[in-house]
Parts: C-alpha cells; sequence; structure tokens
C-alpha cells in the first residue's frame, strides 16, 4: 500500500465558466487576506461564496489522486501545514476546470491504516447485509419505482 497520509481540507470552488471567474476567486483570496485567517474565516467564505455547500467546505480523509492533480500536488507536498491557504488554477480536469481556494485543514492518518479499516468496515457491512438478507423476502414494485423515477 501507498505510504502517505492522507488529508483532511476545505475548499471553494469558482467554475472557469462563470462570468468574472478569476476576478471572483481573486476577490474570494482578498477577503481571506484580510482576515484573521483561522478556518472559522474560511468556513464563513464558504458559507458567503458556496451557499449550497452543507459541510463548509470540508473534504475529509481525501487520499492521493481524488482531487485534481494541481490540488494532489499542493495538498500532499511535505511542506503542507494546517492553516495554509492557495488559490490553484486548474485548466485540465475535466468538470473541475475554474478555481480552487484550498485550506489545508490538519493531516490524518497513515493511507494503509485508512485503507486496511476501510475494507474491514466494508467486509463487516458486507457480511451483516448477506446475513440479514437471507431472513427476509426481497420483492420490488415496479410500478412504485417507475413512478419515484418519473417524479
Amino acid at each position: 500500500l501507498k505510504d502517505y497520509k492522507i488529508v483532511n481540507l476545505r475548499e471553494i470552488f469558482v467554475a472557469a465558466s462563470e462570468d468574472g471567474a478569476e476576478e471572483k476567486a481573486k476577490e474570494i483570496l482578498g477577503k481571506w487576506n484580510a482576515s484573521g485567517k483561522t478556518e472559522d474565516d474560511f468556513k464563513a467564505l464558504v458559507a458567503e461564496y458556496n451557499p449550497d455547500n452543507t459541510n463548509e467546505g470540508l473534504y475529509e480523509n481525501v487520499t492521493s489522486g481524488y482531487m485534481p492533480d494541481v490540488v494532489d500536488k499542493w495538498i500532499f507536498d511535505a511542506a503542507r501545514k494546517p492553516g495554509d491557504v492557495e488559490l490553484i488554477y486548474d485548466e485540465e480536469s475535466e468538470g473541475s476546470e475554474g478555481f480552487h481556494i484550498v485550506y489545508y485543514a490538519s493531516q490524518g492518518e497513515e493511507y494503509w491504516k485508512y485503507s486496511v479499516r476501510q475494507a474491514l468496515v466494508s467486509q463487516k457491512y458486507s457480511d451483516k447485509y448477506t446475513g440479514m438478507a437471507k431472513n427476509y423476502e426481497v420483492t420490488a414494485n415496479d410500478g412504485v419505482i417507475s413512478g419515484i423515477a418519473n417524479a
């Protein structure tokens, strides 16, 4: 297994397709620089600029390869420390083209520990589900399913 630590971060994303995207991203970074530069300050910016984000921009247990390459390189840089913020432009990742304002919250556990724990939890869930499924008859009501799909 890979030998690195997973990370926790917060992000505000401004799509390149938005009118004035670069100016908006720079405005956000300017407000960050004028703030007290705490995690709570960053969460307030998430609330202002990404109001539909229900988890205050938090990404937990981020593994290498999950984020766009340019963001990955920054968050997994050995020099990274909690509280670091960067405006990163991504023009290569389909669906993620734009400006990522990233707040590095913390470093997590080693990837191998996280990976093993996730595999064990998944296996335990699968075993439990399989055991329960043996005790119950499952039938599909296509009429209800179609009604939901067409709603």
